[in-house]
This record gives structure tokens, C-alpha cells and sequence, in this order.
């Protein structure tokens, strides 16, 4: 009869650390941009509306994240900010990690008071071509992005750099101080 209980405890104690693991897992886009925290929480469901991206089969990722507030992450803070990146990688490897070079990288801060978004401020990264190998063009940019794995439907890395092209004249440039790290769904793979 003791086995029986022992075999029982275990079992009870195995299926309810599960669900307590699963809740620390954090979903969504932190870290530090222009010396503020930046943080862009996911449901963890491909459906979330204020961070989603599409991992491109060929190399690299598109996504949006935004800061939200609400349990589900529906509505945008009242200072919001929100990070856009498209970054591709020539000749990737079949499977991460990789380091991509972004082609679009956008940051931008708003205040947002129901439906309305006002003071917006906007800053791009600026992209250049390098002469390469073979006679080829190397894309750089300001932002570097890191894919650490992909495994058919969460995405973790990070990314870094500087967005130094600022949308409204006289502003300065915007730094990613370290790393920003990221791990969620993505709606697509193309």
C-alpha cells in the first residue's frame, strides 16, 4: 500500500509542476532600447496582436513587437513603444543558430490614449552595400539580429546594434544597450 502512495505522490507532484514550469516561461521581446526597459509581452499564441513574425524558410525573420497591457496583451500602454525588423540571411544555414543582417529595423515611441497615437517619434537603422566576394554586394545595417533556434513554431534569439537614422530632424540616435532577447510564435513560416 505505501508503493501505491509514493507511486501516487509522484505522479500528482509530476502533473503539477507542469503546468507551474509552463507559467515561467516569458514570452515576448525584453531588454533595454535608449536606456529604457523594453518590454513586449506575448500570450505565447501565434495570434497575439502586439508581438508576431514570420520565420522565412530561406534564412531570417519579420516581426513586429509592441508594448501592451492587459492580460491577454490587446491594447497598447499608454507610452508605447514598438520595434519592426525584417532580416534575412544569404546563404543560411539549413538550421540556427544564425546571425542575420536586417534590411528594416524601426523603432518607435507614441503616447496612445484610446484610439488616438500622438508625440510619435521614429527612428530607422540605415542600411549599406559592400563590395563582397565574387564580385556580389554585402548588405550591412545598423541592427545585427540572432536566430538561436526555430523548432517549427517558437522563435528565440536576440538582436543589437543602433538605429542611428532618426525620422524627425535633430534627434539623436536610438542604441539597443546589449542584447535584446526574444522567444515566441510565429504566425508563418514562408
Amino acid at each position: 500500500m505505501t508503493v501505491a502512495r509514493v507511486l501516487l505522490a509522484l505522479v500528482l507532484a509530476v502533473a503539477l509542476a507542469s503546468p507551474a514550469a509552463a507559467r515561467g516561461v516569458k514570452y515576448g521581446v525584453f531588454g533595454k532600447i535608449k536606456g529604457k526597459q523594453f518590454r513586449a509581452k506575448s500570450n505565447g499564441r501565434p495570434d497575439d496582436n502586439c508581438v508576431y513574425g514570420t520565420y522565412l524558410a530561406e534564412g531570417g525573420l519579420s516581426f513586429t513587437a509592441g508594448e501592451c497591457r492587459g492580460q491577454d496583451h490587446k491594447v497598447p500602454k499608454e507610452s508605447f513603444s514598438q520595434v519592426v525588423f525584417v532580416c534575412g540571411v544569404e546563404n543560411p544555414p539549413k538550421t540556427p543558430p544564425y546571425d542575420a543582417v536586417c534590411s528594416v529595423a524601426a523603432y518607435v515611441e507614441a503616447r496612445v490614449q484610446g484610439s488616438k497615437a500622438t508625440g510619435q517619434k521614429a527612428w530607422l537603422s540605415s542600411v549599406s552595400y559592400t563590395p563582397g566576394s565574387e564580385g556580389r554586394s554585402v548588405r550591412e545595417s545598423g541592427v545585427r539580429l540572432h536566430v538561436d533556434s526555430f523548432d517549427g513554431t517558437y522563435v528565440k534569439g536576440s538582436f543589437s546594434g543602433v538605429l542611428d537614422v532618426p525620422q524627425v530632424a535633430g534627434r539623436s540616435r536610438v542604441p539597443i544597450d546589449g542584447e535584446v532577447h526574444f522567444f515566441f510564435p510565429v504566425r508563418a513560416v514562408q
